[in-house]
């Protein structure tokens, strides 16, 4: 399974659990975790996708998105524009 495939599968996970952990998905798709964190990175450029830290920590899809939904895509366009924007005036100093 290559970075793409193993990314989909990640966010179909996601999508079905709506909660796990990098620990979790490492074994679950046979990578260590930091390959896990980088796939995370890539896949919230593009997906409504919230890590958290500590003891109840993990990854999150927001309760709104899911696969194959036409509205969803409508929301996760708005979704990726917001964060352009948020970047770009993070960047900028706005």
């Amino acid at each position: 399974m290559g970075p793409s495939e193993r990314r989909r599968a990640i966010l179909e996970h996601l999508c079905q659990k709506r909660f796990d952990t990098t620990k979790n998905l490492a074994e679950l798709f046979g990578v260590c975790e930091r390959t896990i964190r980088n796939d995370l990175v890539v896949l919230t450029c593009s997906y409504p996708i919230e890590t958290s830290f500590g003891p109840y920590g993990g990854i999150r899809v927001a309760n709104w998105f899911h696969l194959n939904d036409t509205c969803c895509h409508l929301n996760r366009q708005n979704y990726s524009d917001g964060f352009a924007l948020r970047l770009t005036q993070t960047t900028l100093g706005f």
